[in-house]
């Protein structure tokens, strides 16, 4: 039932705690969901996607729903099997997500770089989450990854792409699997993209 939802969501509107949706006009929402995932029941996900055709613009929303996939990111050729919903949560599905959704969100438009995995990870680096966000940190692990092409190392025209891992990808659980796995360095690597 989404009234209650949109009721505590429009409260937080009046006491200022969140933005209002018509600050969301113009921005696009990629929602992927895969039909063999056990731990998200697909009328959630269907319910997800319906509050959010309310708070954004229904026709900048691409709701994947359609994949044989389980509870997990799946990747062109990293991970495990795409039927299980394990650590790390990441799966060699043939499908690359990163690249669709970077792609609908229109943060790309060059090739995937085919850098190695150990020239790629030499780009990854630990941040302290602390000192960029001060007091609102302390719901953060201490630490974050940031992804730097070189190029961006001194560009000041790269664009930034943030990412949250999902549902137990934390680096306590899976160390940097998320940071590196997700396919999304890769379109970062050739797009001047800081993840």
């Amino acid at each position: 039932n989404l009234s209650p939802l949109n009721d505590y969501y429009n409260g937080l509107v009046k006491t200022q705690k969140v933005a209002p949706s018509s600050d969301n006009i113009n921005d696009k929402l990629w929602l992927f969901h895969g039909t063999k995932d056990t731990r998200i029941n697909t009328k959630v996900a269907d319910s997800l996607n319906l509050q959010l055709q309310t708070l954004f613009t229904p026709s900048n929303i691409k709701y994947i729903s359609d994949k044989p996939f389980a509870h997990l990111i799946p990747t062109i050729d990293y991970g495990i099997n795409c039927d299980s919903s394990e650590a790390p949560f990441i799966g060699a599905c043939n499908y690359d997500a990163a690249g669709e959704l970077l792609s609908y969100l229109g943060v790309i438009n060059a090739s995937r770089s085919e850098a190695s995995p150990e020239i790629l990870k030499t780009q990854l680096s630990l941040f302290s989450q602390s000192d960029f966000a001060g007091e609102f940190a302390n719901t953060l692990a201490q630490d974050g990854y940031v992804f730097v092409p070189p190029q961006c190392i001194d560009k000041k025209s790269c664009k930034l792409h943030v990412s949250f891992h999902g549902c137990n990808q934390n680096a306590e659980t899976v160390d940097d699997q998320y940071a590196m796995h997700s396919g999304l360095n890769e379109w970062a690597d050739s797009n001047d993209i800081v993840i």
